[in-house]
């Protein structure tokens, strides 16, 4: 007797061709489901790295602004140790998210700063003061991990030219990303 003859596979073969089309229907839904689960991940990463690249303008934005604005108080200018010092000391205390303001010179050797540094303490590792030097524009390095903080950290420079278009001295931050938070 055929194998197909018996009454178990009769009653089953209708089943199995039954479901046949509900099984392509539930690989179809499927497989759309994650498609549109991969094109709403990508519109979401999308919309993530506008807001970062968003933050990040507003970030670089502000530190111009208050390197600006810092460079054109007459105590910074004057070149009062003491006074710039003190001036720098009390900017870094109302702007927690730097770990210090300083003025430079186009070498790198600081000549004030808000923060206490060591006796012939140097800037002139940080990219953005070469390029703010080399270009005569305000300029912004690269993130970095800082090593006494261990968070992440940003650097601002705004060179100070002369009446002859020649950098007279550099207006340098450092900004840094608190743990666990993000930008506004």
């Amino acid at each position: 007797m055929p194998r197909f003859s018996s009454l178990r596979v009769r009653l089953l073969l209708p089943v199995l061709l039954a479901m046949g089309p509900l099984a392509a229907l539930v690989l179809y839904a499927t497989e759309e489901r994650n498609r549109e689960a991969e094109l709403a991940a990508g519109r979401e990463a999308a919309g993530l790295a506008r807001m970062g690249a968003v933050s990040e303008a507003r970030l670089i934005e502000g530190g111009r602004q208050l390197l600006a604005t810092a460079a054109k108080v007459p105590t910074v200018l004057g070149g009062d140790r003491i006074l710039s010092t003190l001036f720098l000391a009390d900017l870094l205390r109302r702007n927690p998210r730097y770990l210090n303001f300083a003025m430079t010179e186009p070498d790198g050797r600081v000549v004030y700063s808000g923060a206490r540094l060591p006796a012939g303490a140097s800037c002139a590792g940080l990219p953005s003061l070469a390029r703010a030097v080399a270009t005569r524009e305000f300029a912004v390095g690269e993130y970095r991990m800082d090593a006494e903080t261990g968070s992440a950290a940003l650097d601002f420079a705004l060179p100070l030219l002369g009446k002859s278009g020649d950098v007279q001295r550099v207006m340098v931050a450092r900004w840094r990303k608190l743990q666990g938070t993000f930008t506004r």
